[in-house]
């Protein structure tokens, strides 16, 4: 026969008011971290904010591409086009023996590159474009395998010039090894192409917008500099390109962070202060904060 304890009914009747307190005392921890992640604290600024791009629209361009090089390849290329692909490797030659650095004779090699494309664009209007785009894609493909030992070495710098030679691109290479992938390796490639051929501002020429934005979010992280105060010039000229395409991107907070790094804490803290004031909420908004401190930290301590 039981016998009834007032002591465990009394505790089992309490206990009641405290069912489900395990997932309570979670929701509670939770609304604590989250008001202590709100309060503003001083941080350095991390990696700069990258842009986004349609992965899918990449691989669309880059099928694309590809056909042209299959086409040069099956269909071959006119006597004249391939007089074009000399002279570039020609310049490529000179550049790359000269570091990327000033050097007698690179002007006129640039200037019969630029004369033997706009010759053949009058002689033959857009079967020459056709031409063209066809040239850049498969020398693309060359210039792209020799890069990563599958084709002869000297195609890197007949086809890519000072690629990888030049003190403005050491942010490129871990020691010899590009640290890009092939599309960032081929981009670069094209951009360069559209600039010695002067053909850069022909609709038909230029980067993709996919393209564009890949070729940004390398640029951004690896950018072109001998120092790294030319690498942040080099950081805000290319964040000041993407803002114009992009002007949905937190512009002031990047420069904030690439000053930050620089030094330049009074100038960051304005950045920072910039971007709050047009961006009070969103995304970014607690980083800048949290930057913005850190910043006015740092410059009051430079006094």
């Amino acid at each position: 026969m039981s016998s009834s304890n007032p002591e465990r009914a009394s505790a089992k009747g309490l206990a009641r008011h405290f069912e489900g307190w395990q997932v309570g005392a979670i929701l509670i921890g939770v609304a604590l971290v989250s008001g202590l992640l709100a309060i503003p604290r001083a941080v350095s600024p991390g990696p700069l904010p990258l842009p986004q791009l349609s992965n899918a629209d990449l691989r669309d361009d880059l099928r694309e591409e590809r056909s042209l090089a299959r086409a040069a390849r099956d269909e071959g290329l006119s006597f004249e086009t391939r007089t074009v692909g000399e002279y570039l490797r020609k310049l490529g030659n000179a550049e790359h023996a000269s570091n990327g650095t000033p050097a007698p004779g690179l002007a006129d090699r640039l200037e019969d590159v630029r004369a033997s494309v706009a010759g053949l664009r009058r002689a033959q209007g857009q079967t020459a474009d056709r031409e063209l785009m066809r040239l850049r894609a498969v020398q693309g493909e060359l210039f792209v395998r020799a890069l990563r030992g599958h084709g002869p070495a000297e195609d890197v710098g007949q086809l890519g010039g000072a690629f990888d030679n030049a003190p403005a691109h050491r942010p490129w290479f871990d020691g010899k090894r590009f640290v890009g992938d092939d599309v960032e390796a081929l981009l670069l490639f094209k951009a360069r192409w559209n600039r010695i051929t002067n053909l850069d501002g022909v609709a038909e020429f230029a980067l993709r917008p996919s393209e564009w934005l890949a070729l940004v979010r390398f640029l951004l992280q690896h950018p072109e500099g001998s120092d790294p105060a030319a690498q942040a010039q080099s950081q805000l000229a290319t964040l000041d390109a993407l803002s114009k395409r992009q002007p949905e991107y937190p512009l002031a907070f990047a420069k904030g962070t690439v000053f930050y790094r620089e030094g330049a804490y009074d100038v960051a803290a304005m950045a920072f202060q910039q971007h709050l004031e047009t961006h009070p909420s969103g995304p970014w908004a607690l980083r800048a904060r949290n930057h913005l401190l850190a910043a006015r930290e740092r410059a009051q301590g430079t006094r």
